[in-house]
């Protein structure tokens, strides 16, 4: 697998994990944070509505207790002719309170706030509560067998010693709690029940239940028997699963339950979860987009650098580098090849220019092994130093013994005025050519024009600058010259100073064998 594909499939895997891994954590996080807010709002709705259902039955019970306390000394008095008016005052005021009796203790009728009221009630359990000097209100029973349902609400009256006297009773119609009930908001499938301790239902706002499926009426009631409290979800066999909220109706003992089915409950977290998984599908499909983008964006100095090293198949190639634009790790590896290019490069040249210089020692040696024809040797070492050295012109000059001049026998690159001028020259003529010779050794001179003890004219017209002087040393002395130009103000290097002292050398022993080979062909 290429290093790209590696590279983006590992982009791709890191980010994939982790929009995977948020992904998860948010959904995990967001369906128990909505759950915890579900509970917590139906649990405020059951509260709610428990405080209203204990608002609305202690409003009635108040105005009993205080219609109590006004007949209680006309009570004592045995004044019944304001009775009657007391009982329809207390009437009107309570809306819901309705058939108001004021009784004695032996449950005999003395006042009613309707017509037809019966005459005693004696034995009425409601009664029997009333009478009981230990109870306190409010005091509540459901009526038997009216529809729509109502409650018999008492309150005993007192005498000045607190002792007993009579009781009042009236029926509280339960149409403002069902109507409490009715008005909140509860969903499609949510019902409200209000439950007393036997598991009677008092009152419902519970519309959306069809008939046939009483689940969350039998749920309500369960619960009212048990008197559960808080939020629970109810896990029926068979049946559809409920979340019901159950709080108390403070001092009365009912139970207000708010219950809905699960699937509607959750129908939120249903949604938020669906988002949730559909925006992670998205972001992971713009990790792996992103990922291939950022990988391919990645690789690309180096898919770059690869393509220059295949590109890079011979030496000479080597000279175009490995240039990547940039400055991160990837441009400074290709610097460093480049370096590395550029010092194989110096090497390669180095070492072809060690060939081609002993090629050239082992072309004026074999020429000087062949023949003992001087000025062939001359001109082949000549040939030698121009091709390998690439300099621009150069001379060789042989001692004449009988006269003591140095005579040109071999040049290339020189001028004709040189060579017409200057074919003969004795050493006072060439200081330099007296120093080298005493020196028995080489001397440099990077520019002649800028060297004070200067060089002939003739060098400086022809515009030749670097320059080196080589004494030839034979057996008793020096028997020649070696000169060696360049145009470029260059000093020549101690690897061809070296090359130029060994053919000296070489030339310096050829001239003497040919000097004496002449003097023995001479003598015989």
């Amino acid at each position: 697998m290429a290093f790209r594909a590696k590279l983006i499939l590992l982009l791709a895997s890191l980010l994939l994990a982790q929009g995977l891994y948020l992904g998860t954590l948010t959904l995990s996080q967001s369906r128990e944070s909505l759950r915890a807010a579900l509970h917590r709002g139906a649990a405020q709705i059951a509260l709610r509505m428990a405080d209203e259902i204990a608002r609305i039955v202690g409003a009635a019970d108040k105005i009993l207790e205080l219609g109590a306390r006004e007949l209680a000394d006309e009570f004592t008095r045995g004044d019944s002719s304001r009775f009657a008016s007391a009982l329809r005052a207390l009437d009107e005021t309570h809306l819901t309170l309705e058939r108001l009796l004021l009784v004695d203790r032996s449950g005999r009728v003395l006042a009613a706030s309707f017509t037809g009221a019966p005459a005693s009630v004696a034995g009425d359990p409601m009664l029997l509560l009333a009478l009981d000097s230990d109870a306190i209100g409010p005091l509540l029973t459901r009526r038997k067998g009216v529809s729509p349902p109502a409650l018999q609400i008492a309150r005993p009256i007192r005498g000045a010693r607190g002792e007993v006297l009579g009781a009042l009773l009236g029926t509280l119609e339960l149409t403002e709690i069902t109507g409490a009930l009715q008005g909140v908001s509860i969903g499609k499938t949510g019902s409200l029940y209000l439950v007393d301790r036997e598991g009677e239902v008092l009152a419902a706002a519970d519309p959306n239940v069809p008939v046939g499926r009483p689940l969350h009426r039998e749920a309500a009631r369960e619960a009212g028997r048990l008197a559960l409290r808080g939020v629970r979800e109810l896990e029926i066999p068979g049946k559809e699963p409920l979340i019901g909220a159950y709080a108390a109706v403070v001092g009365l003992g009912w139970t207000l339950a708010v219950q809905q089915t699960a699937e509607e409950a959750y129908l939120p977290v249903t949604r938020l979860q669906r988002r949730i998984l559909l925006a992670t599908g998205l972001a992971l499909l713009v990790a792996a987009l992103l990922a291939g983008g950022l990988g391919t964006w990645l690789t690309r100095p180096i898919r770059r650098l690869t393509a220059r090293v295949r590109a890079v198949t011979r030496p000479e190639d080597l000279g175009q580098g490995f240039r990547v634009p940039g400055s991160d790790e990837v441009a400074q590896l290709a610097a460093a090849l480049t370096r590395m290019a550029d010092l194989i490069l110096t090497r390669d040249r180095e070492i072809r220019q060690r060939n081609r210089e002993l090629e050239a020692l082992n072309t004026v040696t074999a020429a000087v092994s062949r023949t003992l024809d001087l000025d062939r040797i001359l001109n082949t070492a000549l040939e030698t130093v121009m091709s390998v050295l690439a300099v621009d012109a150069c001379h060789f000059r042989v001692l004449d013994p009988a006269t003591d001049e140095l005579v040109l026998r071999a040049h290339r690159g020189r001028g004709e005025r040189f060579v017409r001028d200057r074919a003969r020259i004795r050493w006072q003529d060439s200081p330099l050519a007296r120093e080298a010779a005493s020196r028995g050794e080489y001397i440099s001179i990077a520019d002649i024009t800028a060297d004070p003890r200067g060089v002939e004219l003739y060098a400086r017209e022809e515009g030749l600058r670097a320059f080196a002087i080589f004494a030839l040393m034979g057996e008793t002395g020096p028997v020649g010259l070696l000169c060696v130009y360049r145009r470029e103000p260059r000093p020549f290097t101690p690897q061809e100073l070296l090359l130029l002292s060994v053919l000296g050398g070489q030339v310096g022993v050829a001239i003497d064998t040919a000097r004496l080979y002449g003097d023995l062909k001479a003598s015989t």
